[in-house]
């Protein structure tokens, strides 16, 4: 007969253990999205210094800034699902091996269609990649270009790309593992 008080510690550990794992999620998602509030605003001043100044020069920054957030954005996105994938692999299948049945929370993501699935990546290149390329493309067509520093702003947002494709193959591979153990149940 299993020792129901051992159990009990265990399953307040289990808890406190998945009651960390949200917290984290929770502060990580606000940071990502602080960071990128953060160069929303910065993007908005720089296209605001270049209009008033008629120097489209100053839109160069905005990759580098793109550079930054996205891997920003990206490292928060990693740590997001390692905290999802202990709470579900590790947390969630101890919890069920006890015998409580109880929904867990992440396991929802597995129900995340491939629209939605592809919304944050959407979103990321949108908000990320796009004042990146109008930056880019208004200085190649200006007669005062810096090619240096168009070579450098394109390959800035090249890495930006694939650091966001990146999180998005990890975000991805993280549900359909999720998938897998809610079909094991």
């Amino acid at each position: 007969m299993p020792n129901l008080k051992n159990t009990d510690k265990e399953i307040d550990i289990l808890l406190k253990i998945y009651e960390a794992n949200r917290a984290a999620i929770i502060a990580r998602v606000g940071f990502r999205d602080n960071a990128l509030m953060i160069f929303l605003g910065g993007v908005a001043t720089i296209f605001g210094a270049a209009i008033q100044t008629n120097n489209y020069a100053f839109l160069l920054i905005i990759p580098f800034l793109s550079l930054g957030v996205s891997a920003i954005v990206s490292n928060h996105q990693y740590f997001i699902k390692a905290h999802v994938w202990h709470s579900v692999n590790e947390v969630g299948k101890r919890i069920h091996e006890l015998g409580i049945m109880t929904n867990i929370w992440e396991m929802s993501l597995g129900d995340l269609g491939k629209i939605e699935k592809r919304t944050r990546l959407l979103g990321d290149f949108l908000y990320i990649l796009t004042p990146c390329f109008v930056g880019i493309i208004l200085n190649i067509n200006s007669q005062k270009s810096n090619w240096i520093l168009i070579f450098c702003a394109i390959l800035g947002t090249f890495i930006s790309f694939f650091l966001l494709l990146g999180a998005f193959k990890y975000r991805k591979k993280t549900i359909q593992r999720i998938n897998e153990i809610r079909n094991q149940e």
